[in-house]
């Protein structure tokens, strides 16, 4: 009920994620290995936290360098996705085994091969960073779906697949001005009925006063700064960000 801590329990390695599965649970290293024995990049758990089975190598070039934002799991029908930085297919893993069910092919817009190696790829980000897609920072199967998550040119891009068409589109998550007028904020997170992004305080209480020196919100938004007003009188700057939840139809 998060009034009292139940348990404590040690890990068997120092997991950067951990994720719960059907039968136990799947960790993620993030580039950390514990021991030349111990370079694996993902283990699978028992429900007592042994691990039974690990994959994926850590490349040397890569050791200890985490790739901060983004998560490396999702789930879809009890099957566990994976996906690797600077690698554009999506692993599957369901039970001891691992599959490739789904590969994103970006064209020119994917980091050349030579990136992989750590030397290079820094070299690329220091001349070449708006050229190129790097990475996934999330993947999501949905029903009818799936969803990329990529930065591209300083924006952050939603790749939209749909499995009944058999066509993709490629969206930015712009302001919302149904009921609200809440801008596209942070995604912290997407499973197969939501997508959850967080905005600042500070960007919410501008639309609160109603404009800035650039931008009369409530010249444009009228309705959806009312409606903003009427249920956050007060909005302070310091304040806790927002959630805004997206749901997929």
């Amino acid at each position: 009920d998060g009034g009292r801590l139940l348990s404590v329990e040690s890990l068997p390695k120092s997991f950067e994620y951990i994720f719960k599965t059907r039968d136990g649970y799947v960790g993620y290293m993030g580039n950390l290995s514990n021991a030349p024995d111990e370079s694996k990049n993902v283990s699978l758990l028992s429900d007592d936290l042994k691990i039974e089975k690990s994959f994926f190598d850590i490349d040397l070039t890569w050791e200890s360098n985490s790739f901060g934002d983004g998560y490396v799991f999702s789930s879809f029908n009890g099957t566990v996705h994976y996906i690797e930085p600077m690698d554009f297919n999506v692993y599957a893993i369901d039970g001891q085994e691992v599959s490739i069910p789904y590969r994103f092919d970006l064209g020119n817009l994917a980091w050349p091969e030579k990136a992989k190696a750590y030397k290079p790829f820094e070299e690329l980000m220091d001349k070449d960073m708006n050229r190129y897609i790097h990475r996934i920072y999330y993947f999501q199967e949905t029903e009818n779906r799936l969803i990329i998550h990529v930065l591209y040119r300083g924006q952050m891009l939603l790749g939209i697949y749909d499995k009944r068409t058999k066509e993709s589109v490629v969206s930015r998550t712009d302001a919302y001005i149904g009921n609200y007028f809440v801008p596209g904020g942070r995604i912290e997170g997407i499973d197969k009925n939501e997508i959850y992004l967080t905005v600042s305080a500070e960007f919410m209480r501008e639309i609160l006063v109603g404009k800035t020196k650039y931008v009369d919100f409530e010249a444009e938004y009228p309705e959806q700064v009312k409606r903003l007003r009427a249920e956050f009188p007060v909005i302070e700057e310091d304040g806790n960000p927002f959630l805004a939840i997206y749901y997929l139809k």
